[in-house]
């Protein structure tokens, strides 16, 4: 996406046609009441598309090729959700247009008037794609197994529950975790605080159903082929909905290519583009299809473990006065020139949440008053180049060669150390360096989503950052359903941002390119995810010169 004519186009787009309205505020409701009003699912074939031979039943994807596993306890890319939502399920899964949670394989669930235990009830028709059927305990070992796997990246998630943090760590044996198969269909949760977000929260991969036999899955399709270039799905017929599915099979090209990508869509070989693409070469330009994301791109200090430590300059990125100053002097409209949306902060703005006083001011001056005080105070002199090494790909060079120059002039010596873009997320912890870039897209629909990456016990934390009072006002919110959980959410965001460990750039934009008038259940959403049962496409109607329809 360096091409200056594709952001051009991108951000004119962006300004004429993209909307980003996707949250309800939550009403307090009556113990023993579902938190959210379920919608019906969206008609998938339009009264005049009855006849089937007007329907297309395979679809051609070229998708990116930067994806790791297909494990949901330990896929963590977006790129890899994109394909996980059509293979397995959970409880809940997103709706495809509002993102909000709709019943899967759960039918109905109650909550205790403490609002610390939740009662499912699963679907009688639910079945893995091997015909066997799916039962609380199924439910409950696909958690457990979850909380088991080392490395999880969303298993920290599940500390809400009853005894999941001590098993996790090792400490307590799995029958003492808050989880009961009360009944074959009957599925018991304790929690440990109130969470008004667990519906949206189930929704995702991690916490979907999973078989203990390999090759078996639990949502509407099934792999019948895998390869380093190409992924085939097929309709699971077992699924309980599969009369409902249009699409019986789906291939996915994994390439980055983006001078083929655009050739293939152009000639009809594939259906829709989610990787690469030549987007001002694209013949119909109704198919690119541009939308905000619930996410964020930002840089974060990944601190060291102080009790390892002496107190000489190996920690010095670890103290907030040598930090601010940097933060002070950082070129912010330079690092976030050609982005469409910039991010003053880390979560995505939205209704209900308060304003938060983010990042949007340089002032070198200043940042200079403060890195001499730091320097006096920590007993570092003043002439002592101090070194700094940001972990990036080889694409974001450029972007960030400002920080170079500003920070020079603090007597900092900015290092990049280069990691290949297929790699960067399983190499953070292990990459010697002082920061590090995400572009992180939020799971759920919540402030949550952003803020579980730096609770100080959260498998998500990547920065090392800790901070009790930050804490503190996480889980005091998960005591409350009403406008006091975003305000207390608002307050730990705001001292995380004050204690100077990220720097926010842009809020990110999906691309994808897909005829919407050919393809009907795809929608425009935050998390860019679009689920396969959902979609319909009708056949292209060919044009024949001299010929009169009838």
């Amino acid at each position: 996406m360096n091409n200056k004519a594709i952001y051009k186009i991108l951000c004119f787009l962006l300004l004429i046609g993209t909307s980003f309205n996707i949250f309800a505020q939550e009403s307090e409701l009556e113990s023993e009441e579902p938190l959210f009003e379920f919608m019906d699912e969206e008609e998938l074939i339009q009264e005049e598309l009855k006849d089937i031979d007007s329907i297309k039943t395979e679809i051609t994807i070229a998708h990116t090729g930067y994806m790791q596993t297909l494990n949901p306890h330990l896929s963590s890319y977006s790129s890899e959700a994109q394909i996980l939502i059509n293979l397995y399920e959970g409880l809940f899964s997103y709706n495809a247009k509002t993102l909000e949670p709709e019943y899967a394989i759960a039918k109905e669930y109650k909550i205790s008037r403490d609002k610390l235990r939740w009662t499912f009830i699963l679907r009688e028709d639910a079945k893995f794609s091997d015909g066997t059927e799916i039962n609380a305990e199924d439910v409950r070992s696909s958690w457990i197994k979850l909380l088991k796997t080392p490395n999880a990246p969303y298993a920290g998630l599940f500390d809400i529950i009853q005894g999941a943090k001590e098993f996790r760590e090792g400490l307590i044996s799995e029958d003492k975790v808050g989880l009961y198969a009360l009944d074959k269909k009957i599925l018991s949760v304790h929690l440990n605080n109130p969470a008004s977000y667990l519906p949206r929260l189930l929704c995702m991969n991690s916490f979907a159903v999973v078989s203990e036999h390999n090759g078996v899955f639990s949502g509407p399709y099934c792999v019948s082929l895998i390869t380093p270039t190409e992924i085939e799905l097929t309709k699971n017929p077992e699924y309980y909905d599969a009369k409902n599915i249009t699409i019986e099979k789906a291939y996915y090209l994994l390439t980055d290519n983006a001078e083929e990508n655009t050739y293939f869509y152009n000639t009809g070989i594939v259906d829709w583009v989610t990787s690469e693409a030549e987007f001002d070469k694209v013949i119909d330009s109704s198919s690119k299809q541009i939308s905000a994301q619930f996410g964020t791109e930002f840089l974060f200090f990944k601190l060291n473990d102080e009790s390892s430590l002496d107190k000489t300059e190996s920690s010095i990125w670890n103290k907030k006065e040598f930090r601010s100053a940097l933060l002070e002097a950082c070129p912010w409209d330079k690092i976030r020139e050609n982005v469409f949306v910039k991010a003053t902060t880390l979560v995505y703005p939205m209704q209900g949440y308060l304003s938060v006083q983010g990042y949007n001011y340089t002032d070198p001056i200043e940042a200079k008053k403060l890195m001499t005080k730091a320097r006096k105070e920590f007993n570092i002199p003043e002439d002592k180049i101090l070194d700094l090494t940001i972990a990036i790909s080889e694409y974001s060079v450029k972007r960030f060669e400002a920080l170079k120059d500003a920070w020079k002039e603090l007597g900092v010596n900015v290092i990049f150390n280069l990691i290949k873009p297929n790699e960067y997320f399983s190499k953070v912890n292990s990459t010697n360096a002082d920061m590090f870039l995400y572009s992180w897209i939020g799971d759920f629909l919540d402030p949550l989503a952003f803020l579980e990456l730096f609770k100080s016990d959260s498998a998500l934390n990547a920065s090392n950052w800790k901070n009790l009072s930050f804490d503190e006002k996480v889980i005091e919110a998960n005591l409350y359903t009403d406008e006091n959980r975003l305000k207390l959410l608002s307050q730990a965001e705001q001292i995380l941002l004050d204690d100077a460990v990220i720097l926010p750039i842009q809020h990110p934009v999906s691309v994808n390119i897909i005829n919407l008038n050919r393809v009907t259940g795809w929608h425009q959403n935050a998390f860019d995810l679009h689920p396969l049962k959902a979609i319909t496409i009708i056949k292209e109607k060919k044009s024949y010169p001299g010929l009169v329809r009838k």
